[in-house]
């Protein structure tokens, strides 16, 4: 008899399948990556780790300015692309140098100039980011979620405290006139300049929340200089007539809006949480630039503050009343600050002066004590909003009343809200 060769069983139903792999050698990123954020987030949650991982390392460039990828990722990317970005800066200064010695002329009748001055301010804004990351610590780590050195004249940024992916409370600050990198993310002290403002909140986000008995609630504080704000500070006279043309329209908030409007979406579709409380802040005509972003969002932030605002935009013929609806706030929750002596406050540029209506919540900017007993100063003008004052040591920072009003919003204590006029 012969020998009836063994038979492997026929594998029934279908088979396991393959991981999915992204070819990291390839001149495009993968389509995925140009979706809208809820889709990036889903496709990047479901890639496996070694891919996430493997993309970050080798290609960070085509990850980390993407909304709906998670922040970790995007901090390493971004931060992988600093020294990259300054080798580049620092060759084409270079360049520019070398054309102006080689023309007779030197700049007169180029821009290569005006070109040199804002490559070198780029490169100023690198260090500064270095510089805040030097201050983080473990228990405030700050994530690069925003490095584009490159869509504008100025550098862009956006700064973390905190994990806004794994955070039950996320805020935004936008800035406005005059505000870069350079002048406003770092300053000399800890809690100067825009990042360290965030961590001050977050801070006294957490010190309100513990005292509510809900301290396993987490808060993330995001800085976002995401834009070319107004400015008049520039390499020629005419720069400053362009920052008052700038400030005076409302062109650059509508050019920036749907870029805000993707960053909140972002953060909402990469969210660990079912329902992340994520709170907007718009300053001067960040304010502005918030306003016009919310009316993009489709819902995916709960709350804003407006501080300093010349008017929230919309019709500028037929004007009513701001309503949340406006701004598609699904907790149907708006706040103003407004300092006295904040000239801009009562400005009304951009439609009607959002003091006049009474779906705002006013809260107080005024010195006193809040409603955990701690005195608070207060704040004039038009800076002292979220920015600390400081002891006779001219160390020990002070949080002003308009800032422990912005984290009871953002610790969703409407409870611990001082109301003002």
């Amino acid at each position: 008899m012969c020998a009836i060769p063994e038979q492997k069983p026929t594998l029934v139903g279908n088979p396991k399948p393959e991981k999915p792999t992204v070819d990291v050698t390839a001149s495009e990123p993968p389509a995925e990556l140009s979706g809208e954020p809820d889709a990036v987030a889903n496709w990047w949650k479901q890639l496996p780790s070694e891919e996430r991982d493997k993309i970050v390392k080798e290609r960070p460039e085509w990850v980390g300015n993407v909304d709906g990828v998670a922040a970790t990722d995007r901090d390493r990317a971004n931060r992988a692309q600093i020294p990259i970005e300054r080798a580049r800066l620092e060759n084409e200064r270079d360049q520019l140098q070398q054309n102006l010695d080689d023309n007779l002329f030197g700049g007169t009748f180029t821009n290569d100039d005006a070109k040199k001055w804002y490559v070198e301010e780029k490169l100023n804004d690198l260090d500064t980011i270095e510089s805040v990351f030097a201050k983080g610590t473990p228990d405030a780590p700050r994530l690069l979620l925003l490095l584009d050195m490159k869509s504008g004249e100025r550098g862009h940024a956006a700064v973390a405290v905190g994990n806004p992916d794994t955070a039950d409370h996320v805020s935004v600050a936008t800035p406005g006139l005059g505000t870069t990198i350079n002048n406003a993310l770092d300053g000399g002290r800890r809690y100067d300049g825009m990042a360290g403002e965030a961590e001050m909140l977050r801070t006294e986000t957490g010190r309100q929340l513990d005292l509510a008995d809900r301290g396993y609630e987490t808060v993330a504080t995001i800085a976002w200089l995401g834009y070319d704000a107004p400015n008049a500070t520039g390499p020629g006279n005419l720069d400053a007539v362009r920052g008052g043309v700038d400030v005076g329209s409302a062109s650059k908030a509508n050019a920036t809006a749907p870029i805000l409007a993707r960053f909140f979406n972002g953060l909402d579709a990469a969210s660990v949480k079912e329902d992340p409380h994520i709170v907007a802040y718009g300053h001067s005509y960040g304010s502005l630039v918030t306003a016009e972003a919310l009316r993009k969002t489709g819902g995916s932030v709960d709350e804003a503050v407006f501080y300093g605002s010349p008017g929230l935009g919309g019709d500028p013929v037929n004007l009513h009343p701001y309503q949340p609806s406006d701004f598609n706030l699904t907790r149907g929750q708006m706040y103003l600050l407004e300092n006295g002596g904040d000239p801009v406050a009562d400005f009304g540029r951009f439609g009607a002066d959002p003091s006049m209506f009474g779906d705002f919540t006013r809260m107080s900017t005024h010195a006193g004590t809040d409603k955990t007993n701690v005195p608070r100063i207060g704040g004039t003008g038009h800076s002292d909003y979220l920015r600390p004052g400081y002891g006779s040591d001219g160390q020990t920072p002070e949080l002003r009343m308009a800032a422990y009003n912005m984290a009871a919003v953002l610790g969703a204590l409407s409870s611990n809200v001082i109301e003002g006029d």
